[in-house]
């Protein structure tokens, strides 16, 4: 047993002496009274004179005389084994340990190498699962005959460290090629793995961080733009890219006025970068060719300082102002137009009752006349009462509130009837007609709502079509539905005037000559039949008329209650 120790120990010699048993040991340094060619074909396989799965070339050495002694030789390989920071072992066939050094004796919790004879792996201070993982791998080489080399793996020494350990195992030939055994080394690689782990840990925070931050700029609706000091973009993403009319990434890196066209918007970076001040907003028009109409942009931008206080750079804030504008414009305008239509009705309430104050003083003197400024009077106020009432509706619609109803069971054709009925009285210059079920139609609605958006419907049609042209009001049952449709014939909308219909302050004609009106009416008609539970949509070409229809659901079953005195009798109730 000495004696194989001790050759063992020769072959470890020379893998210590380069790292990985990568030294040639001659025949002329072997002494041992029961050398072997075994052993030599073994250090000559681990010298690197035969090649990663070759066979080992037999390799002979001279005869040892009884008279030579390997006893010096013996020990002062074993000093050099235990004084190399390597961790190094050797084990038989059946992975049964034949030798070690200190540092792997220590390390099993042996005390000395001697000790670690005739043991296992699971004799030895490891964990079961590392023991069994130890002995699989000794298999592997010894079954197919090919070294492992830097296996990472796991060991609880006998302290209860648990330290990671970068291993090399290689089998042991003899002179017939046959493995007898493996020899292994490895070296403690705690500190490694733990600063592998730390810098995959913020590796793994920092892609994480950077996929929020690019989740982040993706769903962004302003656009973002980073430029360094030397003027040069870093950073921009697809809002940006979009606005500068760019393909994706093809502004990285790029000096800023190869990318942006406004120049106003370079000199306004260059002097925030130059310290003077954060820049000021600058608005500027550009062309958008996906509409064909022109589009307003704003951009804020402000310095970028390091921990020192030094500026590294600038960030823009992009920001398509297009739609915001439009909005400021339609609330001027509204603005003017209220204090048009309040002025109209007051002007005639004005001079009409400062006539009946003083009739004597301008002729005044007969009833009917009196009576037709009285009306007047009547229809101004009733002008004020609307304008107050859309006023009153649309803040309410503002601050986010449902218009609040009043429901009671009530037959919506009764309802629209009447306004067709009130139109033709009202309205000479056109034709008024209808079609609804000869049956009541009753639904859980609020009337004087009802009402108000029938009455806008009914008068838009009147207002944007001519003098001799029909306007036809129907109603029809359609699946759970009570659909009404206001058709007219006159001059109908383009397809962005349809889109819009529906927003607060828009009108479709804002010139001198256009209809009266605050531009509230389809907004809050929309808000009234939401509140229902239903839905309001226009149909409309250029030149080919308009349809403005809503529908609102139908009951489960018929309402009962108090509200049937409000289905009239139909007798003689059709136009």
């Amino acid at each position: 047993m000495q004696g194989w120790l001790f050759h063992a120990g020769t072959l470890f010699l020379g893998f210590v002496s380069c790292g990985l048993l990568a030294v040639r040991i001659r025949r002329a340094k072997i002494v041992g009274t029961t050398a072997s060619p075994e052993l030599f074909c073994v250090a000559s396989q681990a010298s690197g004179q035969v090649g990663k799965g070759e066979r080992p070339l037999p390799y002979f050495p001279a005869p040892v005389t009884e008279n030579q002694s390997w006893e010096p030789s013996h020990k002062l390989l074993q000093l050099i084994l235990d004084n190399i920071p390597q961790y190094v072992f050797w084990k038989d066939r059946h992975s049964i340990y034949q030798g070690c050094n200190r540092n792997f004796a220590l390390a099993a919790g042996v005390g000395e190498p001697e000790n670690i004879v005739g043991k296992n792996d699971h004799d030895l201070a490891w964990a079961n699962e590392e023991s069994d993982w130890y002995r699989k791998c000794d298999r592997e080489v010894m079954d197919s005959g090919i070294a492992l080399y830097h296996i990472a793996e796991s060991q609880l020494r006998a302290d209860g460290k648990k330290t990671w350990i970068d291993t090399n195992k290689i089998p042991l030939h003899d002179a017939a090629g046959k493995v007898i055994g493996i020899l292994g080394t490895y070296e403690d690689i705690t500190e490694r793995k733990l600063v592998e782990e730390n810098l995959a840990k913020a590796l793994k925070d920092a892609e994480q961080a950077r996929e929020k931050i690019d989740a982040i700029l993706k769903s962004m609706t302003d656009g973002l733009l980073a430029v360094d000091t030397e003027g040069r973009i870093q950073l921009m993403n697809r809002v940006a890219e979009k606005i500068a009319g760019i393909a994706p990434d093809s502004g990285l890196a790029r000096p800023l006025e190869k990318v942006i066209a406004e120049k106003g918007l370079v000199e306004q970076i260059g002097r925030t970068l130059k310290g003077k001040g954060r820049g000021k907003p600058l608005e500027w028009k550009v062309y958008d060719p996906s509409s064909g109409k022109n589009k307003t942009l704003l951009a804020l931008t402000s310095k970028v300082k390091n921990h020192r206080g030094e500026v590294t750079g600038t960030l823009t804030l992009l920001r398509d102002v297009t739609r915001e504008r439009e909005v400021d414009r339609m609330k001027n305008e509204f603005i003017a137009t209220a204090a048009h239509e309040l002025r109209t009705p007051l002007t005639t309430l004005m001079g009409f009752s400062e006539i009946l104050m003083k009739p004597e003083e301008f002729g005044i003197g007969g009833e009917e006349q009196k009576r037709q400024f009285v009306a007047a009077i009547h229809e101004s106020a009733r002008r004020l009462n609307l304008i107050v009432s859309d006023l009153l509706d649309l803040s309410r619609v503002q601050s986010g509130r449902m218009i609040s109803l009043h429901r009671v069971p009530w037959d919506i054709t009764a309802l629209l009837r009447e306004q067709v009925r009130k139109y033709r009285s009202e309205k000479k210059l056109h034709t008024f007609t209808c079609a609804f079920p000869e049956q009541a139609v009753p639904l859980l609605i609020d009337p004087a709502k009802l009402e108000q958006v029938a009455d806008n419907l009914i008068s838009n049609a009147v207002k944007f079509s001519a003098a001799g042209t029909t306007v036809h009001v129907s109603g029809e049952i359609i699946g759970d539905t009570f659909q009404v449709t206001v058709t007219d014939q006159g001059m109908g909308m383009t397809a962005e005037q349809v889109e819009r219909a529906f927003d607060k302050f828009y009108r479709v004609d804002t010139s001198d000559t256009a209809p009266e009106g605050l531009g509230l009416g389809m907004a809050i008609a929309k808000n009234i039949i939401e509140a229902h539970g239903g839905r309001i949509w226009l149909e409309s070409e250029v030149c080919a008329g308009t349809r403005a229809c809503f529908s609102l659901k139908l009951p489960q079953s018929s309402p009962t209650t108090d509200g049937d005195k409000n289905l009239p009798d139909k007798k003689g109730d059709l136009l």
